[in-house]
């Protein structure tokens, strides 16, 4: 419960401790997941399209169709960060798995960098040769390390080090270095 419209994102977050939900009512509410009790509601976008936590704390991301792109500290409700910048909805997100850099997918064919502290958009990769419709989804490999090889320890790469792959409804896949800020397969 909880809700007053349909829920289209749920999240746990990284140690499974807490429970995220996000609604078309625009709100995105945080359970524990072992009692079940609320132990927030956070308010901001217009609706909730996905919601991504950081791999190694209690920040939560939330993309919306109003464009905009919400970051909380969930444990407190404070609204550390909104990102504005796609031309229509925002389908898809995540942090990069060292949590240093965020990365969004929209309605608008782009996929956007951003620096999560300072809310500024450091990329955005588009136009010709990139997705030519809506970008669906996203996802970042987890273990991608400076020499180009999978680490053989959890948490060793870093966000300019980064793969991300996303797919659009242009049936086409693109993988993303980071930090090179290039596509470098499709």
């Amino acid at each position: 419960g909880g809700h007053t419209d349909s829920v289209g994102a749920v999240a746990f977050s990284c140690y499974g401790a807490l429970c995220a939900t996000g609604g078309l009512d625009g709100l995105v509410r945080v359970w524990d997941s072992d009692s079940g009790a609320l132990k927030r509601s956070l308010e901001g976008p217009s609706d909730v399209e996905w919601l991504s936590w950081h791999s190694k704390g209690n920040v939560l991301l939330c993309g919306s169709s109003d464009g905009t792109v919400w970051m909380w500290l969930a444990t407190t409700g404070a609204c550390m960060q909104v990102f504005a910048g796609h031309e229509g909805a925002v389908t898809c997100g995540l942090f990069t798995p060292d949590g240093r850099a965020v990365v969004t997918g929209g309605a608008d064919a782009t996929v956007r960098l951003w620096a999560p502290k300072k809310g500024t958009c450091k990329h955005v990769f588009s136009g010709h040769g990139f997705h030519e419709g809506g970008v669906t989804c996203l996802a970042a490999h987890p273990l991608y390390d400076a020499t180009g090889a999978a680490a053989e320890a959890a948490g060793s790469g870093d966000a300019e080090h980064s793969l991300v792959v996303s797919g659009g409804e242009d049936g086409l896949v693109k993988l993303m270095h980071v930090g090179a800020k290039k596509v470098v397969a499709s």
